[in-house]
């Protein structure tokens, strides 16, 4: 996490984490450095999927969930980056391909859109128990 040394001091009371675009989840043993009782993953890329729960695997309290999040579509095209599937999105590159040229979409995925608070209405009990969104 590129920031984890500046939102520290913020940093109290810690619950549960919900990470919207995970990739293969490099900042698990940062929330569990931190004392994140439990941390909800959102990648879409089918094809990072698999490494993304397999590196959770030493987390049980940590789960991946292979779908995207949105404010108001329900589905959509994940157009996927050739630098590891970091730059993947549902949007146009804009200035990125400015900044960084050699970054490309390679292909495309249709992946699932859900709201962030229908599905956690749907799938997490208390949701007070989630006190950090990245």
């Amino acid at each position: 996490m590129i920031l984890a040394k500046q939102i520290l001091p913020f940093l109290k009371n810690l619950k549960g984490a919900i990470h919207v675009g995970a990739n293969i989840g490099e900042e698990r043993h940062w929330y569990h450095e931190q004392g994140f009782r439990e941390v909800l993953w959102f990648e879409p890329n089918k094809d990072l999927f698999p490494k993304l729960v397999e590196n959770l695997c030493e987390f049980p309290n940590q789960i991946a969930f292979n779908i995207g999040i949105h404010d108001y579509l329900k589905e959509g095209v994940l157009h996927i980056s050739n630098n590891a599937g970091q730059s993947s999105s549902l949007l146009a590159f804009g200035l990125h391909s400015k900044y960084h040229p050699d970054v490309k979409y390679i292909k495309d995925q249709g992946v699932a859109l859900p709201r962030l608070d229908y599905f956690l209405d749907d799938s997490v009990e208390m949701i007070e128990d989630y006190n950090f969104l990245n």
